[in-house]
C-alpha cells in the first residue's frame, strides 16, 4: 500500500463503516526501507533529532484497523486507540506509542525494538514472537498478557504491570524491571541475567530454571 498522509487516514476513518484495512502500509518517513548508503545515514539521524518530521497518527482510532506487513517505524501513534488492531509482522522500531490503547491487539512477530511505549495498554495483546529490544515499557499495563518466547532484552520496565503474565521461555537479559509489579507471574525459565530487579514485586513468582546470573536487587 502507498503512503498515506495524517488527512487521508482521518477521511478513511470518517467514512468506513468497519475497520479500515491498511495491510502493507507504509508509513515510515520518506520510504525509509528504499533508502541506502551514507546519506540515509545522516537522514536518519536527522530524523533522531526530530529535525524532519514524522509521520503523525496520534490521537486517531485506529481500533480494528489491519496495519499487518506495514513499515511503521518512526510513526507517531500517541494515545492512539488501536484496541483490537493487528500488526502481524509489522516493522515499528522506534515508533511512538506512548499511551496508546493496544488492548487485544495482534503483536505477532512485529519489530518493536527501542519503540516508546510508556504507559500504554497491552492487556490481552496476542505477542508471540514480538520483538521489543531495548523498546521502553515503562508504567505499561501488561497485566495477565501472553510474553512466552519474547524478546525484552535490555528492555525498560519500570512501575510496569506484570501481574499474573507468562514469560516463560522469554529472554529479559539487561531488562531493567525497577519496581515492576510481578506477583503471581510465570517466570519459568526466563533468561535474566544482569536484569536489574530493585523494588520490584516478586511475591507468588515462578522463577523454576530461571537464569539469575549477575541480577541487581534480587535475594532468594
Amino acid at each position: 500500500m502507498a503512503d498515506l498522509t495524517r488527512k487521508q487516514v482521518i477521511q478513511m476513518i470518517a467514512k468506513a463503516n468497519e475497520p479500515l484495512n491498511l495491510r502493507g502500509l507504509c508509513a515510515t518517513p520518506y520510504n525509509y526501507h528504499k533508502k541506502k548508503g551514507l546519506f540515509f545515514e545522516w537522514y536518519l539521524f536527522l530524523v533522531e533529532l526530530n529535525l524532519y518530521r514524522k509521520t503523525d497518527f496520534s490521537f486517531l482510532d485506529l481500533s480494528g484497523t489491519d496495519l499487518s506487513c506495514s513499515s511503521l517505524r518512526y510513526v507517531n501513534l500517541e494515545r492512539a486507540n488501536l484496541g483490537g488492531a493487528r500488526f502481524n509482522q509489522a516493522d515499528l522500531i522506534r515508533a511512538n506509542l506512548y499511551g496508546a490503547d493496544l488492548t487485544g491487539a495482534d503483536f505477532t512477530d512485529a519489530d518493536l525494538g527501542y519503540a516508546n511505549l510508556i504507559s500504554s495498554q497491552l492487556e490481552g495483546a496476542i505477542l508471540e514472537g514480538a520483538n521489543f529490544r531495548r523498546a521502553d515499557l515503562s508504567a505499561a499495563k501488561l497485566r495477565g498478557t501472553d510474553l512466552r518466547r519474547v524478546d525484552l532484552s535490555g528492555a525498560i520496565l519500570r512501575g510496569t504491570d506484570l501481574r499474573r503474565v507468562n514469560l516463560s521461555g522469554a529472554n529479559l537479559r539487561n531488562c531493567d524491571l525497577t519496581r515492576a509489579q510481578i506477583g503471581g507471574a510465570n517466570l519459568s525459565g526466563v533468561d535474566l541475567r544482569f536484569a536489574n530487579l530493585s523494588d520490584a514485586n516478586l511475591s507468588g513468582v515462578d522463577l523454576d530454571s530461571a537464569d539469575l546470573s549477575g541480577v541487581i536487587g534480587y535475594k532468594s
